[in-house]
Protein backbone atom coordinates (compact mmCIF):
# COMPACT_ATOMS: atom_id res chain seq x y z
CA UNK A 1 0.00 0.00 0.00
CA UNK A 2 0.93 3.68 -0.10
CA UNK A 3 3.56 5.30 2.18
CA UNK A 4 2.38 8.92 2.53
CA UNK A 5 -1.06 10.51 2.72
CA UNK A 6 -1.33 14.18 1.67
CA UNK A 7 -4.33 16.23 2.78
CA UNK A 8 -6.09 13.06 3.84
CA UNK A 9 -6.76 12.16 0.21
CA UNK A 10 -3.70 11.86 -2.07
CA UNK A 11 -1.87 8.55 -1.62
CA UNK A 12 1.87 8.58 -2.35
CA UNK A 13 4.16 5.60 -2.85
CA UNK A 14 7.81 6.52 -2.18
CA UNK A 15 10.87 5.11 -3.98
CA UNK A 16 14.56 5.90 -3.51
CA UNK A 17 17.49 5.40 -5.88
CA UNK A 18 21.12 6.45 -6.07
CA UNK A 19 22.79 7.86 -9.16
CA UNK A 20 24.47 5.11 -11.17
CA UNK A 21 27.52 5.22 -13.43
CA UNK A 22 25.31 5.89 -16.47
CA UNK A 23 23.96 9.07 -14.81
CA UNK A 24 20.56 7.50 -14.24
CA UNK A 25 18.41 6.61 -11.27
CA UNK A 26 16.72 3.20 -11.23
CA UNK A 27 13.65 3.07 -9.02
CA UNK A 28 12.85 -0.56 -8.24
CA UNK A 29 9.84 -2.42 -6.96
CA UNK A 30 7.08 -0.20 -8.30
CA UNK A 31 3.77 -2.02 -8.23
CA UNK A 32 1.19 -1.03 -10.79
CA UNK A 33 -2.04 -2.12 -9.21
CA UNK A 34 -1.95 -1.28 -5.51
CA UNK A 35 -3.67 1.54 -3.64
CA UNK A 36 -1.77 4.76 -4.44
CA UNK A 37 -2.22 7.82 -6.64
CA UNK A 38 1.38 8.87 -7.30
CA UNK A 39 4.95 7.61 -6.94
CA UNK A 40 7.43 10.07 -5.42
CA UNK A 41 10.86 9.11 -6.78
CA UNK A 42 13.74 10.53 -4.73
CA UNK A 43 17.16 10.45 -6.38
CA UNK A 44 20.32 10.69 -4.30
CA UNK A 45 23.66 11.69 -5.78
CA UNK A 46 26.90 12.73 -4.08
CA UNK A 47 26.17 16.41 -4.70
CA UNK A 48 22.38 16.86 -4.72
CA UNK A 49 18.93 15.39 -4.22
CA UNK A 50 16.39 15.33 -7.02
CA UNK A 51 12.89 14.00 -7.51
CA UNK A 52 10.14 13.15 -9.94
CA UNK A 53 6.45 12.49 -9.30
CA UNK A 54 4.52 10.17 -11.61
CA UNK A 55 0.92 9.07 -11.44
CA UNK A 56 -0.25 5.49 -11.02
CA UNK A 57 -2.01 5.88 -14.37
CA UNK A 58 1.33 6.79 -15.96
CA UNK A 59 3.02 3.79 -14.29
CA UNK A 60 0.31 1.40 -15.47
CA UNK A 61 0.81 2.57 -19.04
CA UNK A 62 4.57 3.10 -19.28
CA UNK A 63 6.36 0.72 -16.92
CA UNK A 64 7.12 -2.44 -18.90
CA UNK A 65 10.34 -3.85 -17.39
CA UNK A 66 9.49 -6.31 -14.60
CA UNK A 67 11.85 -6.86 -11.67
CA UNK A 68 11.64 -10.65 -11.98
CA UNK A 69 12.15 -12.84 -15.04
CA UNK A 70 8.76 -14.49 -15.05
CA UNK A 71 6.65 -12.00 -13.18
CA UNK A 72 4.81 -8.78 -13.59
CA UNK A 73 4.43 -8.04 -9.90
CA UNK A 74 6.90 -5.13 -9.61
CA UNK A 75 8.59 -2.93 -12.16
CA UNK A 76 11.63 -0.71 -12.50
CA UNK A 77 11.64 2.89 -13.62
CA UNK A 78 14.90 4.35 -14.93
CA UNK A 79 15.23 8.12 -15.17
CA UNK A 80 18.18 10.07 -16.56
CA UNK A 81 19.61 12.63 -14.15
CA UNK A 82 18.75 15.44 -16.58
CA UNK A 83 15.04 14.47 -16.42
CA UNK A 84 14.83 14.76 -12.65
CA UNK A 85 13.88 17.94 -10.75
CA UNK A 86 16.36 19.46 -8.32
CA UNK A 87 14.97 19.04 -4.82
CA UNK A 88 14.49 22.38 -3.15
CA UNK A 89 11.56 23.98 -1.34
CA UNK A 90 10.27 25.89 -4.38
CA UNK A 91 10.42 22.97 -6.81
CA UNK A 92 8.85 20.56 -4.35
CA UNK A 93 5.99 22.95 -3.57
CA UNK A 94 5.39 23.57 -7.28
CA UNK A 95 5.13 19.85 -8.06
CA UNK A 96 3.04 19.00 -4.97
CA UNK A 97 0.63 21.82 -5.82
CA UNK A 98 0.00 20.09 -9.16
CA UNK A 99 -1.36 16.97 -7.45
CA UNK A 100 -3.07 18.26 -4.31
Amino acid sequence: DFDILLNEEVKIEHKLATLDTNTSFQFNGIKKYIDYDYVFCLGVSPEFLSFKIVSQKWCNKHLTVPMSKNGDDTYKYTVKEKNMILLNKENLKKEIDKIV
